[in-house]
């Protein structure tokens, strides 16, 4: 109890989603800049793997946002959801995706085995 009223966990959900989402945008801003406007990266990242980080990157302050909207509904969704897109980004996802576009290349092609 604060001030004699019960405390409202949504705020504290909001504050945590929404310093996710805003520290997603100024990730993906400074990866943005140095993977393509300054070229920083090591030039053993090929085009293909950029694009894949690039994307998978992009997702989260967007997801983070949803999760944020959730928590106005009921904050355990939203919570499970920042969860679930932690476990997410553990998850080897820039490789799965370049494997994928390897794979649309292919059979666009021609090349692929079926």
């Amino acid at each position: 109890m604060v001030g004699g009223q019960r405390a409202q966990p949504v705020y504290g959900v909001l504050f945590y989603g929404g310093t996710l989402a805003v520290l997603g945008i100024f990730h993906n801003l400074i990866w943005w800049y140095g993977a393509y406007r300054a070229r920083l990266t090591s030039p053993d990242l090929t085009a293909q793997k950029r694009r894949a980080l690039t994307l998978t990157w992009m997702a989260g302050p967007v997801l983070y946002g949803v999760c944020v909207g959730l928590a106005w509904w009921d904050p355990r969704i939203s919570l499970a959801g920042f969860v679930l897109l932690g476990i997410v980004y553990l998850l080897p996802t820039p490789r799965v995706l370049v494997a994928a576009q390897r794979a649309r290349t292919s059979r666009r092609h021609g090349t692929g085995h079926a």
